[in-house]
């Protein structure tokens, strides 16, 4: 094949496509990049269908270790080659765009490029592989839509992507779908429907002989017990899930079902000496393959773990460092590097540390805020803010919606309903937000004071309100109101 590709032979790069492919597979991602590396090497001119596929495959395997915008300048620049004319190839690469975008946590992107090609797909010729496509717009859609607490708007994709399965005979596209339900479920909190909707999907996925599948289906399961409370069952269905990628040379996909299986361990009660192992066995892994992101993430997780004994408090903060230095060589979206200034603050509060720990929680605070994810939080607790800048501000403006699913707060009196509304979050458990909420009322307005307590997404809604009193009409560019409930999804069930 090698050869081939030196010689610039028509089929090669579509050979070397359905390769790639193989090897993406069984996890065989080293060998999948010196395959990358001798096809690009070999790549025609822009616009050839060599220089499309080996352009694609570049920007898939960018993106699948973690380098998403990378990847997603690769993507635009094909999208830029194939023109604005609609075709299969637009769609496809739209997909891969948008899954740039949803895991850099532009969630607004990511919905936006997947409609764009829902509306350019049906322009084309209704062929097998147009109805395939559209399938997977459907359910990246749904899966966009479930990140940003749409569920029934993700349960309509989902469905949608079923049904052209079903037409097409796409018995393991079916089990996809079926699967992709239970997240919903899960979403629901209805926790046994979630369950069932994951087992029927491994069932039909053991029926197909596709055990890569499987293992996914094992994770999903595992974190559907997980937040059901069911620790037991989800250490089983985590250790399933990755001896299953193990047997199938995934390596690299075990490791982060490890990573799940020893925070399930730790949450069980269980001895430090019974988790460590699973985050070192990981670490070896991520460092194997040079995965930085999951390397911090991991480093990280390891430091939380550590810092819960004192005599270990120096090793948690030098992990928790090390994490740090490699998250911020990293997009900190991505590594999501405000977790790690968090660890930091909390091990530097146990050493008593207090001008470390104030600034880790102030750069914690900073770097939330600044990532893209950070909207989707500001555009479910518009109504809190708003009603918050509305009591603060008299006189009071018009109507101002529902707070925390509560009921919409009539005109007038904004101060007392507000009240109202706080009481009411306070028994729902939100107490540290309600103190720092009527702290604010008071007049306080020390940041550092009222987001002592708080955890990064509260302190999220204190510093914006904190920010919007200093400077009027700064909510103009506050994302609008959205659904007040988003999902954590565990990865992908998806092809």
């Amino acid at each position: 094949m090698y050869a081939a590709l030196a010689r610039g032979e028509d089929n090669a790069a579509d050979f070397a496509d359905n390769v790639n492919k193989f090897l993406d597979y069984f996890g065989r991602s080293r060998d999948r990049a010196a395959l990358q590396a001798r096809a690009e090497a070999a790549s025609n001119a822009p616009g050839s269908d060599a220089w499309y596929l080996t352009q694609s495959n570049r920007g898939e395997q960018l993106r699948q270790r973690g380098q998403f915008a990378a990847a997603e300048t690769v993507f635009a620049a094909v999208l830029d080659q194939l023109g604005a004319t609609p075709s299969h190839r637009c769609g496809t690469t739209l997909v891969l765009l948008a899954r740039c975008h949803r895991s850099q946590g532009r969630l607004d992107l990511a919905e936006a490029g997947l409609r764009q090609a829902l509306r350019e797909v049906a322009t084309l010729p209704r062929d097998h592989g147009v109805r395939a496509l559209e399938s997977n717009l459907h359910a990246d859609l749904g899966n966009v839509l479930m990140l940003r607490g749409d569920l029934d708007g993700a349960e309509a994709e989902y469905e949608a992507s079923i049904a052209i399965n079903q037409e097409l005979g796409n018995e393991g596209d079916v089990a996809v779908g079926n699967g992709q339900l239970g997240t919903i479920f899960m979403g629901r909190g209805d926790f046994a429907r979630a369950a069932e909707s994951y087992r029927d999907a491994i069932a039909a996925f053991a029926g197909l002989n596709e055990p890569a599948m499987m293992a996914v289906g094992y994770h999903q399961l595992g974190c559907v017990y997980h937040e059901a409370g069911a620790l037991a069952e989800a250490a089983a269905a985590y250790r399933e899930s990755a001896r299953l990628k193990e047997s199938l040379g995934d390596r690299q996909s075990a490791a982060g079902t490890w990573m799940n299986l020893a925070i399930t361990i730790e949450k069980q009660g269980r001895p430090v000496a019974d988790v460590e192992p699973w985050y070192r066995k990981a670490l070896a892994v991520f460092d194997e393959e040079h995965d930085q992101v999951s390397k911090s993430q991991t480093l990280n997780n390891l430091a939380d773990l550590l810092c819960g004994d004192p005599a270990r408090l120096a090793e948690a903060r030098a992990l928790a460092e090390q994490a740090l230095a490699i998250a911020q060589t990293l997009d900190p979206g991505i590594v999501e590097i405000w977790k790690v200034h968090g660890t930091i603050a909390a091990i530097a509060g146990q050493q008593g540390d207090a001008d470390a720990a104030r600034r880790h929680r102030m750069a914690e605070r900073r770097s939330f805020a600044a990532a893209p994810i950070a909207k989707e939080t500001l555009r479910r607790h518009r109504p809190l803010i708003d009603a918050m800048l509305a009591a603060l501000r008299p006189p009071p403006r018009g109507p101002l919606g529902a707070l925390r699913g509560g009921p919409r707060l009539p005109a007038g009196q904004p101060a007392a309903e507000l009240e109202q509304a706080l009481a009411q979050m306070a028994e729902g458990g939100w107490t540290n937000l309600v103190t720092a909420l009527r702290a604010l009322l008071d007049g306080t307005r020390d940041e550092d004071e009222l987001c002592a307590p708080l955890d990064r997404e509260d302190a999220l809604i204190v510093t914006t309100i904190l920010h919007c009193l200093a400077n009027p009409g700064a909510e103009a560019n506050l994302p609008p109101a959205g659904s007040s409930l988003a999902v954590k999804c565990a990865p992908d069930l998806a092809r």
